[in-house]
């Protein structure tokens, strides 16, 4: 038979009143930015708004998967413009910013030890050694 939580509870022949610190609390609250990650959003830099990385940004494959399962890299642009654009990388916990630079062929954004391409439609996203770690669909594979 299940009690509210709120209920006392008689034991022993003393009655004891649950406290706050004995209530459990489901799923956790917004972080610094208000962002509720148990619903899945992460806050952006780049668009200053919490979002889902994977209805708002193009994802990048690993090159080389590591086991069976798949780690995903995300890229979100700032805006239509793309001169900005925020990676999501398994494993590093802030979100680098590049910012887009000139190249005649080729799309290209760098920054904070990373260099991410845009040719024929497949982004490639290089460490600051040039090896590509990560790639993506053709460039109408994401949402954005």
């Amino acid at each position: 038979m299940a009690f509210p939580a709120a209920a006392a509870i008689l034991i022993a022949g003393a009655l004891v009143a649950p406290t706050m610190a004995q209530a459990q609390v489901v799923g956790g609250g917004p972080d610094s930015h208000g962002c509720y990650a148990d619903g899945g959003y992460a806050y952006s830099a780049v668009r200053r708004t919490c979002i889902r990385i994977w209805e708002a940004g193009v994802r990048l494959d690993p090159v080389k998967p590591q086991g069976s399962a798949v780690m995903s890299a995300f890229v979100v642009f700032a805006s239509d413009d793309r001169r900005e654009a925020e990676l999501f990388i398994p494993g590093v916990a802030a979100s680098p910013v590049l910012k887009a630079v000139r190249h005649q062929k080729v799309r290209t954004w760098s920054g904070n030890g990373y260099t991410l391409t845009l040719q024929d439609g497949i982004y490639s996203l290089a460490d600051n050694q040039g090896e590509v770690i990560f790639r993506g669909p053709p460039s109408g594979g994401g949402s954005n």
